[in-house]
């Protein structure tokens, strides 16, 4: 952050991103602005083993090996301590829902999740696990609603 001369960010994560950007905002909550989570994995203790995926054709511009690997033991072996934290996070924080019936368990777990956080919102848009692409209008009216025109400007790092 400080070698971007960045002091307070918005963190936006989707599916494997979202529980990324819910461990950084345990570790790192001098950095937040507010949170967005689509669709988020929610990772605790218990849970399924989850496997990472293999690396992408080309080049990623980051050690596969061990930035992926390494979440990945983050989330498979999780702090005990990490759901309890989630009540925690005390900035404004925006969960995409992609189904509004029916709900698998990783969106029950979703909505667990959220129930902790102390200043969130969800909202359902039910399209399935990729929000952004599937009703990208949609998907940008409610982030937009979320930061308000006060909001921080977007702005793309990297």
């Amino acid at each position: 952050m400080r070698a971007l001369g960045l002091s307070s960010v918005v963190l936006v994560g989707h599916s494997i991103g979202g529980a990324t950007v819910l461990l950084a905002a345990q570790q790192r909550p001098d950095w937040l602005a507010a949170l967005v989570l689509e669709e988020p994995t929610v990772i605790r203790p218990g849970l399924p083993t989850i496997y990472p995926p293999k690396c992408p054709d080309g080049t990623t511009g980051v050690d596969w090996d061990a930035v992926v690997h390494g979440l990945y033991a983050d989330f498979n072996d999780p702090d005990p301590a990490y759901w309890d934290r989630l009540a925690d996070i005390d900035v404004p924080t925006l969960v995409f829902v992609g189904a509004d019936e029916n709900l698998n368990p990783k969106q029950e777990r979703m909505h667990e999740a959220a129930a902790l956080i102390p200043h969130v919102r969800v909202r359902t848009i039910a399209v399935g696990h990729r929000v952004h692409e599937v009703a990208p209008d949609r998907f940008l009216d409610a982030l937009n609603a979320f930061l308000g025109p006060s909001g921080p400007t977007p702005r793309l790092v990297g």
